[in-house]
């Protein structure tokens, strides 16, 4: 046998000996989620957006308490922040084990590009803020259609993929969903074929139809077949890692069936990858670089004035958007001779503009995203499926202005293969439809299109908009070892100046200058212009990115009231010394009663 078939088998053996033991405790926990769940507490209706249709309270995933008991232990299974915390070192094997099969959970960040470790811990029908304008509960929609929603999947974890269902059942007008449409693209993970398929149909209601592709077709490719096979009159595409918030479908359909030739998006709310929390993104619409990559760009509060409701986008982030179907196969549907994934959002977002529709944010529909920094899957054969497929939309749609991309990426794919595109061509031809100086000029207005000429590197990410807008003091001073006259420092400066990508030890607080850290309102560790960060399980100090994720930073008290643990929710460990001396390294530990406890040496600073 393979030293991975073994690994595989012990784990597997592991899982059923801790089944065996979770029974005694399921009673006791059972109890407390459906208490958790189904106890009516009075609140506003704008501070959370509850699940309230979910049929069931079944949770796949095996849960992993502490050894504390009480409502400590039961607040773990609520609170995203502690759900992550790592308190024993076989939590850490578990975290840090990036391609192991344990049942039905698929661990490890460098397989999904997010926390999975985390999201494997929490519910799937936990409560998340409402974050909509609180005018948009007056709103009142015509909604008289049926729906089809279409979620294609690869490899997906599947704690997510099912909080990405449950999170519609539980938020939805399920009049409205005629069906629900899953796409497999030919996944590999077992826990994604007939133990997905059983859970499925014991949990839900029977308008989801999962279809499985016999080989791996792509993204882009899936949703055409998963659009094929809708009958709705309105089509509804989601990724697999959402979370749906409270009224988000009127406003899209709404929309839509006001105007067949209107594409309207949701406002895509922030999953943090790291931590799973969700967060408020800004009202932001989407734009372009000249190197054809997707940007989000700020809203100037005059342009809301004229619409505060639903706001134009020259383009659309790809992933989230409602369409009629049959202007949806009229307009072409999407380029199937693209491969996997990339460039299908601003190729349609052009194609729409220029052929006589448009496309709308709804302000009022909030969709949370997971943003992950990376793609964590690559094309069969290994090829750069963006390239191949930005290239098409180019030569389709660019006309003279694909100068402009050659020279924004310095011509190094003049040359390079995109494939036939002569059907899309004839496509472009028979709609009539206007030509790329038309597009900049009427719908990338002459300042918008200025802030895009300047911008070659925005990520497709809504966090980089307005970052700074969410920050303000609460703590500053010197980050002292409690009980010890110990500061931190870091290890390569006399002065106590922290300086890039070096790592932390402890200094005597009363010999060095060291410059005071700031506690950000957002979680934020920061000194000057330089962050603590987490890398290879060690603190260090790196440039800001402003972001959260291993830069976020708590200093809360988990187990001991009287006592202060750093925690940094990105990684689920605690910061740590593992002796009380100068020039110690400080590294990252498991939170348990053993990890160092942290203070301030200063007053508290009030939030602004």
């Amino acid at each position: 046998m393979t030293k991975r078939f073994i690994e595989v088998m012990k784990c597997r053996q592991g899982t059923k000996c801790c089944i065996i033991g979770a029974t005694l405790a399921s009673v006791s926990w059972s109890v407390i989620f459906y208490l958790y769940v189904n106890i009516d507490v009075p609140n506003d209706s704008h501070n959370e957006a509850k699940l309230k249709h979910v049929p069931h309270k079944k949770f796949l995933l095996q849960r992993h308490p502490d050894s504390n008991q009480g409502k400590e232990q039961e607040e773990r299974f609520v609170d995203v922040i502690k759900a992550g915390q790592i308190f024993t070192d076989e939590d850490k094997q578990l975290y840090d084990h990036a391609d192991g099969y344990c049942a039905v959970i698929v661990l490890g960040i460098r397989h999904h590009a997010f926390n999975a470790y985390l999201s494997n811990r929490l519910s799937f029908e936990r409560p998340i803020l409402d974050t909509r304008d609180m005018r948009c509960s007056s709103q009142s929609y015509y909604t008289s259609t049926e729906v089809s929603i279409i979620m294609c999947f690869y490899n997906e974890a599947s704690s997510v993929l099912l909080r990405s269902l449950h999170s519609i059942f539980g938020r939805t007008t399920l009049a409205l969903i005629k069906e629900i449409i899953l796409v497999d693209d030919c996944s590999e993970d077992e826990e994604l074929k007939a133990q997905l398929g059983k859970y499925i149909e014991d949990n839900f209601p029977p308008i989801i139809r999962l279809l499985r592709n016999n080989r791996r077709e792509g993204l882009i490719r899936s949703r055409m077949i998963g659009a094929k096979a809708a009958t709705g009159e309105v089509l509804v595409f989601l990724d697999s890692h959402i979370e749906v918030n409270a009224g988000w479908l009127e406003p899209l359909i709404s929309r839509v069936l006001s105007s067949r030739s209107t594409v309207v998006l949701p406002v895509i709310d922030i999953i943090d990858a790291d931590t799973f929390q969700y967060k408020k993104s800004p009202l932001v619409r989407g734009g372009f670089t000249w190197s054809m990559r997707f940007s989000w760009e700020a809203i100037s509060e005059s342009y809301l004035r004229t619409d505060p409701f639903y706001i134009r986008s020259p383009t659309m982030a790809g992933g989230l958007l409602s369409i009629n179907r049959e202007y949806f196969f009229q307009l072409g549907g999407y380029d199937t001779g693209m491969d996997i994934w990339g460039g299908e959002n601003l190729e349609m977002s052009f194609r729409v503009w220029m052929c006589g529709g448009k496309i709308e944010i709804a302000t009022c529909s909030r969709v949370g995203h997971v943003f992950r920094k990376v793609r964590p899957y690559s094309s069969p054969d290994g090829k750069d499926t963006m390239t191949k497929n930005t290239l098409r939309m180019v030569n389709v749609w660019l006309d003279d202005y694909k100068d402009m991309y050659n020279k924004a990426t310095n011509n190094r794919y003049v040359n390079t293969d995109y494939g036939d595109i002569q059907e899309r061509l004839a496509l472009r031809k028979s709609l009539k439809c206007w030509d790329f100086k038309w597009y900049l000029d009427e719908v990338f207005n002459p300042d918008f299109k200025e802030k895009s000429q300047l911008s070659q590197s925005r990520e497709d990410n809504p966090k980089v908009v307005n970052r700074q807008s969410y920050l303000s003091v609460i703590n500053k001073g010197k980050l002292r070892l409690s009980n010890t006259n110990y500061c931190v420092m870091s290890l390569t400066s006399s002065d106590g100046k922290l300086s890039y990508n070096s790592p932390l030890v402890l200094g005597d607080c009363g010999s060095i200058k060291l410059k005071w850290y700031e506690l950000q309102s957002g979680g934020f560790l920061i000194d000057g212009n330089k962050c603590l960060d987490v890398a290879s399980s060690l603190p260090i100090i790196t440039k800001c990115t402003g972001e959260g994720g291993t830069q976020q930073w708590l200093m809360r008290s988990l187990m001991n009231k009287n006592s202060n643990y750093f925690y940094n929710p990105g990684v689920g460990l605690c910061l740590h010394a593992p002796k009380q001396q100068l020039g110690v390294e400080l590294e990252m530990s498991t939170c348990n009663n053993d990890v160092s406890k942290f203070m301030y040496d200063t007053k508290v600073v009030p939030a602004r």
